[in-house]
């Protein structure tokens, strides 16, 4: 039986860039090394990056098209991975760097294994909407030919699993993305009013961050009570903060700007609710993290709101801010309905642990590559 194991994680963003995938490669790295295994990452190269013995870089460039997100550039220099001695590889994204999986395995005969963390096509189509069919057909093709090549594709969530299976992939597997449950613990909340409403994230297009000041506006036509705070970087934050004096909400929303985790921490156990108008998301772990903290979500239809729904610890959201409003309302004016959301939180978010996905990851990791032995 293998013991110990040597394992990559290949992704295009990593630490100090922060978002979601990035913060879940540290953590999961971590994880893994206290249960005995070494994990590197080959990851873009970061001009506010520190050395790390275990994180090998692969060139990149800031673009103003994404903030903060090096876009990965060929080559992508495997030989820096030569002197590894490597059991399996781990990809965090399907596209450039990721199909280095693809040669990794035909020259050194290293097994991989794929999460599909991101919805890609409504990605793309909001940010490129140009030829949506095109674009959709060249995702699955690439999709379907570097999927099947992996040993097993993690899906976090039911539905990205059976959008998979559609496209004839027989090789999916259904794990939710772990979250350190360590700093987030719900706590006594402020008697509102006001209101506590936050949102985690990046702000940028596929985001929708516009719609949450929409939301603003009408919950201030209601003279309803309330508070908005939008945590995250990106490269609509000026034009955000730009609105918000426009429409002279600086007393209702605050924009943080980008936060450390600690703060986020500290952040979120005082918030009553955690918006969102993203229709892009998978699994986010700011959601998780804000269920650990005993905030209850309120998003608009997106792939994770059916499994939030189904545990009463998530409501749909009307995709119109003005109705998106009205629901709000009617919510906080229900105190019986909005406690019975919030006990249920923390007890639906430990079963998220990081460590319990590690051991998870651990069985399809060794299953890889005893398969790629025999």
């Amino acid at each position: 039986m293998i013991t110990t194991m040597n394992l990559l994680f290949i992704s295009t963003t990593y630490l100090p860039t922060i978002n979601g995938v990035s913060y879940y490669q540290h953590f999961l790295a971590q994880a893994l090394r206290r249960l005995g295994h070494t994990v590197y990452l080959y990851a873009p190269r970061h001009p506010r990056a520190k050395p790390d013995p275990f994180v090998i870089r692969y060139p990149a460039v800031i673009t103003p098209f994404v903030y903060d997100y090096p876009l990965s550039l060929p080559p992508f220099h495997l030989h820096l991975l030569d002197r590894l001695d490597l059991d399996l590889v781990h990809i965090h994204h399907p596209f450039t760097v990721g199909t280095c999986a693809l040669k990794l395995k035909r020259t050194r005969g290293l097994p991989f294994i794929f999460t599909h963390h991101t919805q890609y096509h409504q990605y793309l189509q909001t940010n490129f909407p140009l030829f949506p069919r095109l674009t959709a057909h060249l995702i699955n093709r690439h999709l379907f030919t570097l999927a099947q090549a992996a040993h097993a594709v993690i899906c976090p969530t039911p539905s990205v699993q059976r959008q998979l299976q559609a496209l004839g992939l027989t090789n999916t597997v259904q794990l939710p993305n772990g979250i350190n449950l360590a700093p987030f613990s719900p706590q006594t909340k402020p008697a509102p009013p006001p209101w506590r409403l936050i949102f985690i994230g990046r702000l940028e297009k596929e985001k929708q961050p516009h719609q949450l000041l929409a939301l603003a506006q009408n919950l201030r036509a209601h003279h309803f009570p309330f508070h908005l705070t939008l945590v995250g970087a990106g490269r609509l934050l000026p034009s955000l903060q730009q609105q918000i004096r426009e429409l002279s909400l600086q007393s209702l929303v605050t924009c943080t700007g980008p936060l450390t985790y600690r703060h986020i921490a500290r952040l979120l156990p005082r918030q009553h609710l955690f918006v969102s108008f993203s229709t892009t998301e998978v699994m986010p772990l700011s959601y998780l993290e804000a269920l650990a903290c005993g905030v209850p979500l309120a998003l608009v239809q997106t792939n994770c709101l059916p499994r939030f729904t189904a545990a009463a610890i998530g409501l749909a959201l009307p995709q119109d801010p003005a109705a998106a409003a009205t629901y709000l309302i009617r919510l906080f004016h229900d105190p019986t309905r909005y406690r019975r959301l919030v006990k249920s939180t923390p007890t639906y978010a430990s079963g998220f642990s990081l460590d319990h996905s590690a051991h998870q990851l651990l069985k399809l990791y060794r299953e890889a590559v005893k398969s790629a032995v025999v």
